[in-house]
């Protein structure tokens, strides 16, 4: 049966993955561990880099801009070092631990899934159902989009509750949809998914159950989550400004999102392109503060004076390697750079500590509308929140969504835990995000 499903699958144009895989976990004191498909590390070979899930293939984001980006910026050692470092730095955010399994691909492209492929989902997931999803029954199944150091959190959650954890990773804006085509057929208990317009866009088409649970009321604030408790925030990122210590004075660097707009910053700074929702976000949280026509000033002035990049990861290389003096990135993403290279030469400052403070955005999840299992998937929702909080954020150096508990030492001695937050609740960055994807475009910001 489940061999007569993956074909169904695979032939959706390789619209989806097979079906969800189980979390290792110690059974018997002997430990169980599938085997994960390595991938090619473009460090070494550049052309053709990507990452397969059985017969699929995809190229690993931001590579070929890495190649694009390196050689025609210009062409000494040190940015030839760029492209090796963040083509290696890319492989690694596709693995778990060394070992991580490409994320599942669910549709050849960005396109939304046919009628007839919805039809064919359908069918697999019917099938898949029969069949028992090819797993346990009994098992709680987890649809991720966030792919930083998910499995072992399930594996941890399966020793400390004994519910055994079947997942499926992939592209969030996929999976959303796959969701929404299995509807009541679905085998995801649960989703998991980075930043507030992914959240939102799940809320908005259906996906969540709103769920009533005094554990996450008093765990998560009221700005990191859905008013309508759909879902909780469980990982907190902060998206803020980042320079060069080696090439301007701390005294110089800009201090908030809107000077980056101001005519003496260009041709110096470099930012992410406008495909990238955390990006997007960021924009969102202008329009809240200032409206939309002076956001859309601030926006066109980051859109005159920055390179747009693919990816934070390239974008602090850039800035170590004076391609450009400031940018704007996602902390986590600078905290890895310096635990594997403490005198890595970028640095950060918390933006706009004089007024609403520095953009805060999350990682969570909630309760799929047709859960099978809706209990045990708040209880994983509630123990993420709770006793699997520092094992959900410490390996990506994000900050708790609890505040009872401690950020890892790291970030902690980096970049401290003493300075505002912008309190906007996340939900509304969401809710602006079609807002500001069209504002990006009138603003002329690729």
């Amino acid at each position: 049966m489940f061999a007569i499903v993956t074909a169904a699958v695979l032939a959706v144009g390789r619209a989806a993955s097979p079906s969800p895989r189980r979390a290792p976990h110690n059974t018997n004191s002997q430990r169980q561990v599938t085997a994960r498909p390595q991938v090619e590390d473009p460090a070494t070979s550049m052309s053709g880099a990507g990452c397969g899930v059985g017969s699929a293939t995809y190229p690993l984001e931001g590579v070929h801009e890495v190649e694009r980006y390196a050689v025609t910026k210009a062409e000494t050692s040190g940015q030839q070092a760029t492209r090796e470092r963040v083509a290696k730095r890319l492989v690694q955010d596709h693995r778990l631990q060394g070992t991580r399994s490409c994320p599942a691909r669910l549709s050849s492209s960005g396109r939304r899934f046919s009628p007839s492929q919805r039809l064919m989902i359908l069918i697999a997931a019917a099938l898949l159902l029969a069949s028992c999803g090819g797993g346990d029954s009994d098992a709680l199944r987890v649809y991720s989009g966030r792919h930083y150091g998910i499995e072992t959190a399930f594996e941890q959650f399966t020793q400390d509750t004994g519910i055994e954890v079947e997942f499926l990773t992939g592209n969030d804006s996929e999976l959303r949809e796959r969701i929404e085509v299995e509807g009541d057929a679905t085998q995801a208990d649960a989703y998991i998914t980075v930043d507030a317009g992914n959240l939102a866009a799940a809320a908005e088409q259906g996906l969540f159950r709103s769920i009533d649970s005094p554990i996450l009321d008093d765990a998560i604030s009221a700005e990191l989550r859905d008013p309508q408790d759909r879902w909780f925030g469980l990982a907190v990122r902060m998206r803020t400004i980042v320079y060069n210590p080696n090439l301007i004075d701390l005294a110089d660097v800009p201090t908030t999102y809107e000077e980056l707009a101001d005519p003496e910053w260009e041709g110096r700074v470099c930012m992410r392109n406008s495909s990238n929702v955390y990006q997007q976000s960021l924009v969102a949280s202008l329009i809240a503060e200032h409206g939309p026509d002076e956001a859309l000033r601030i926006v066109t002035g980051w859109a005159n004076n920055s390179e747009l990049l693919s990816n934070d990861v390239l974008i602090l290389e850039s800035i170590a390697d004076g391609i450009c003096e400031v940018g704007i990135a996602n902390h986590y993403y600078l905290a890895r750079e310096l635990e594997d290279d403490p005198d890595f030469p970028v640095a950060l400052i918390w933006a706009n500590q004089q007024d609403r403070g520095v953009h805060v955005n999350v990682s969570g999840g909630g309760v799929t509308q047709y859960s099978k299992h809706p209990d045990e998937a708040q209880r994983f929702l509630e123990w993420l929140a709770t006793d699997g909080q520092d094992i959900l954020v410490a390996a990506n150096h994000e900050y708790p969504a609890n505040p009872a508990v401690a950020p890892e030492p790291l970030i902690t001695e980096q970049f401290g835990t003493d300075f505002k937050r912008d309190l906007l609740n996340a939900a509304v960055l969401g809710g602006l995000n079609p807002d500001a994807v069209r504002l990006m475009d009138d603003a002329g910001y690729r």
